[in-house]
């Protein structure tokens, strides 16, 4: 149960906190007031995708708590204590969205992702909006709706029926990867020439490598020479009448006159001699290194040669040499797997009438119990119409669907069947599509005897309704009024409405007005005393401010929803 929910810098809200209560929480006020804002509220604490759109305009951050009573929500704790947060029975959800768009979400002070709250929150609440309505009329979604509805007795079949769906998949790409056997010969010719291509080559890991320094080196040959020439005529006095070795040894000398004199003369002339050592060992390396460097055109020309069939297998078969001798090691498999391909389709093809079979039996499993269900699932509908004023309707699961082993390609994840949910809201009509005869109010309602089945099923705690009244008045409206009040008997249930019949029966009545302060609009939610209440129905009575007789209405409204309600207990 959503005990609070505190909203900071979320569209028109600057700041508030709303306590709702156990029962039904009506929610009410003048288009454009801000109700929705607290819907959106809600769906972003409890995980929904948004953007810094919902940020408040002026402002750099929005954030919005939740605390729910899950003291009774047995999957919600084993979901938390899976992810190791500790919880007393409380959930705290904080989630706050700054205008680069970034969340952060805690969870009993816990820091969690994204998906993590998903599936915390999953079963929590249960949010209706007026996209669901498109999605109820939708054919697409009618088996998902019934599978719902089954629930446990559907979830093992159904399991199985995508596991052996997914097999058969798997065994089906392994036969169009075999293919036939004119394929398969083609397949091992071009496999036998790449093999021969690439072992011929005799290709060794970390070759390339010396071999473009080895090529780069026969490529600047010329530069390489005359630099050490240059290094060395330097060093062996050939544009001066001293070489630098002698050089130093006069410097030396000159330094041993003195060194007695001062110790950091004589560490100078320490050094001077270990370089005076290394530069006569540099110059002998230069003689050497300048005698020996040559160009060998025959072995420059194999370096690049060689090169030239391994950038060509790199283009080929892989990357790199080791991603090359990598798709050798594989290509050598795949041709032992070819090599008896006759025997290995054979064996694909029986696996495959096997798991074919098994998939059918599933799938007629899966089937057979929809059927059931769906007998049990009119009557429920049926029975909730009735009591939202649409007796005398007809409600039919049109199940259609076949399949055997000769067309097991009409098979799918979820099986064969197809769903159609056909309604005639009127005696004599006869039954046809949601989408081509049910009106606004008659969806609404409709909705409403789904969400209430829905809800006992799948134990969920809060229900929310935003303007479940659509086209709905007068007698009608009291009916899905008493409707909600008894469905909040036995969970929480939050509604935004227009209708003051639905605002009669509340236990909780938020009113939600907005005003300007200072140079902006603000969005305020208050708790209604009974004053308020009646004042606020009589608003939506559609009566002047003021008017004595919307406000007798309203009390008259008020009145009737207690004895409802004490009658109801």
């Amino acid at each position: 149960m959503l005990e609070t929910l505190s909203i900071e810098n979320i569209a028109l809200i600057d700041s508030c906190v709303i306590e709702f209560g156990r029962g039904l929480n009506i929610l009410s006020g003048e288009t454009g007031a801000g109700k929705s804002i607290i819907l959106d509220a809600l769906g972003f604490v409890l995980g929904a995708r948004a953007d810094r759109s919902l940020i408040r305009h002026g402002e750099s951050s929005a954030t919005v708590k939740g605390m729910f009573d899950i003291s009774a929500s047995v999957k919600t704790k084993a979901v938390l204590d899976e992810y190791g947060i500790e919880c007393d029975g409380e959930l705290l959800i904080v989630r706050e969205m700054n205008s680069d768009n970034k969340n952060t979400v805690r969870v009993n002070g816990e820091k969690i992702t994204l998906s993590m709250l998903k599936n915390i929150t999953d079963g929590l609440v249960d949010i209706y909006g007026q996209h669901d309505n498109n999605r109820l009329l939708s054919e697409n979604n009618h088996l998902p709706i019934l599978d719902g509805y089954i629930g446990k007795a559907i979830e093992t079949p159904l399991h199985e029926l995508k596991e052996r769906y997914s097999e058969l998949s798997s065994i089906r790409a392994d036969i169009k990867r075999i293919g036939d056997n004119s394929d398969i010969y083609k397949r091992l010719d071009i496999l036998e020439y790449q093999i021969k291509e690439i072992e011929t080559a005799d290709l060794k890991d970390g070759e390339e490598e010396e071999l473009i320094k080895l090529n780069d080196k026969y490529s600047n040959v010329e530069t390489i020479l005359s630099s050490l020439n240059g290094v060395y005529s330097i060093f062996a006095g050939e544009y001066n009448e001293t070489n630098v070795a002698d050089a130093i040894g006069k410097a030396l000398s000159e330094l041993g006159k003195v060194s007695e004199y001062d110790a950091d003369i004589e560490s100078i002339e320490s050094r001077v001699s270990e370089i005076k050592d290394e530069i006569r060992d540099i110059t002998r390396e230069l003689s050497v290194l300048v005698e020996n460097v040559e160009y060998d055109p025959v072995d420059a020309r194999r370096v690049e040669d060689r090169l030239d069939v391994i950038r060509l297998l790199k283009r080929k078969y892989g990357s790199s040499v080791k991603d090359v001798l990598k798709c050798l090691d594989d290509m050598k498999c795949e041709y032992d797997e070819y090599s008896n391909a006759e025997e290995r389709l054979d064996e694909l093809k029986k696996k495959y009438i096997l798991i074919a079979n098994k998939l059918l039996q599933a799938a007629d499993k899966v089937s057979a119990i929809r059927k059931e269900y769906a007998v049990k699932f009119e009557e429920a509908i049926i029975k909730e119409l009735e009591a939202l004023g649409m007796k005398g309707s007809v409600f039919k699961v049109d199940l259609k669907g076949e399949a055997d082993i000769d067309s097991i390609e009409n098979i799918s994840p979820s099986g064969y069947d197809n769903a159609i949910f056909l309604i005639s809201a009127n005696v004599g009509q006869d039954a046809r599509s949601l989408s081509k005869i049910i009106s606004g109010g008659e969806l609404s309602r409709f909705m409403l005897a789904i969400k209430n089945i829905a809800a006992k099923s799948d134990n969920i705690d809060t229900m929310v309704f935003d303007e479940i009244d659509t086209g709905i008045s007068g007698r009608i409206a009291e009916v899905v009024a008493e409707k909600l009040y008894s469905i909040s008997k036995d969970r929480q249930v939050l509604a935004v409405t227009h209708l003051p019949q639905l605002g009669a029966m509340a236990d909780c009545h938020f009113g939600i007005s907005k005003s300007v302060v200072g140079n902006k609009t603000v969005t305020n939610v208050r708790l209604l005393d009974s004053n308020e209440r009646t004042v606020e129905l009589a608003r939506l009575i559609g009566g002047s401010e003021g008017s004595k007789f919307a406000a007798l209405h309203a009390e008259e409204m008020l009145e009737k929803a207690d004895i409802f309600k004490k009658n109801a207990i």
